[in-house]
């Protein structure tokens, strides 16, 4: 019983994140974390650093809807995509 709980319930995520993703397609919000992603990871080959993968990057953004609420997730993608790829 438990098993096919968390299955539902990891197929609603993986559908919520799809739509987000498809949404942040749609509204430009993917671009800007694209571009911001690039200037970061140059900015740090520059400085003769590492920086994250761009896997662990998209990671971080999946995060983001878990903690807020849809309203927020908007505002997150404005203020802390930023914060989460320094």
């Amino acid at each position: 019983m438990l098993f096919e709980l968390a299955l539902a319930r990891a197929g609603a995520a993986v559908i919520r994140l799809d739509r987000m993703i498809e949404q942040m397609r749609r509204d430009g919000t993917l671009r800007e974390f694209n571009v911001r992603y690039q200037r970061g990871r140059a900015a740090a080959a520059a400085a003769g650093q590492g920086f994250m993968t761009y896997a662990a990057a998209t990671a971080r953004l999946a995060l983001i809807p878990l903690s807020l609420s849809e309203t927020q997730i908007r505002l997150a993608s404005e203020a802390e995509l930023g914060d989460a790829l320094n």
